[in-house]
């Protein structure tokens, strides 16, 4: 396991879905796994948590710098 920098993810990791055919003919779609984080917890919809911080602004991308990088260069 590593070290998580930056933010949360998106936590859209439900994965293919299975159709479920109801008695009105519609179909409910439900995902065929889920996923578990490194602590067994539920992590779709929800995302993984990072352990250092570094949320990119519009003025890092306007001026070229990342600030997930410089903390992972500071990290190590």
């Amino acid at each position: 396991m590593g070290t998580l920098i930056g933010t949360r993810t998106a936590g859209a990791v439900s994965g293919p879905s299975e159709g479920c055919l109801l008695d009105d003919g519609s179909v409910l779609l439900l995902p065929k796994v889920r996923h578990l984080g490194p602590a067994r917890e539920i992590i779709d919809t929800i995302g993984v948590p990072v352990d250092h911080y570094a949320p990119m602004t519009a003025l890092d991308l306007a001026t070229g710098r990342d600030p997930g990088v410089a903390k992972a260069l500071a990290v190590l």
